[in-house]
């Protein structure tokens, strides 16, 4: 069972971590729109077996990805920018340390994700 950790929680995402899955989704909300999700899984070191961390952003618009295929690892930025007055966009999240991605979103959660989630993929 994944933790989920709150958005006030930033020390989980403070320093660079490893991405080792960049995943977009398309989805139907609620309300039959059709939106984008990005799930990121982190971990703190490019290999072992320990705990990562997984990023789930809601509602994403502006995405912007770049090459992605090094090892180099991240330093992913949240900024608040709810008082541009966009509608249904509150946080810009960039990669500030090698902008391998970045976009906006109406939302995100952090969860601890436990070993065999971010050992191997699907």
């Amino acid at each position: 069972m994944n933790k989920l950790l709150d958005q006030a929680d930033m020390s989980s995402l403070v320093g660079t971590h490893y991405i080792q899955r960049f995943e977009i989704q398309k989805i139907f909300e609620a309300d039959n729109r059709p939106s984008c999700r990005v799930n990121i899984s982190l971990k703190d070191k490019c290999e072992g077996a320990e705990a990562g961390i997984l990023v789930q952003f809601n509602r994403v618009v502006d995405l912007v990805v770049g090459d992605m295929n090094g090892l180099e690892a991240c330093l992913i930025n949240i900024e608040n920018i709810a008082s541009w007055g966009l509608e249904d966009t509150r946080f810009r999240v960039s990669d500030e340390e090698t902008n391998q991605f970045s976009f906006k979103c109406a939302d995100y959660r952090i969860e601890k994700a436990p070993q065999q989630a971010t050992d191997s993929l699907p």
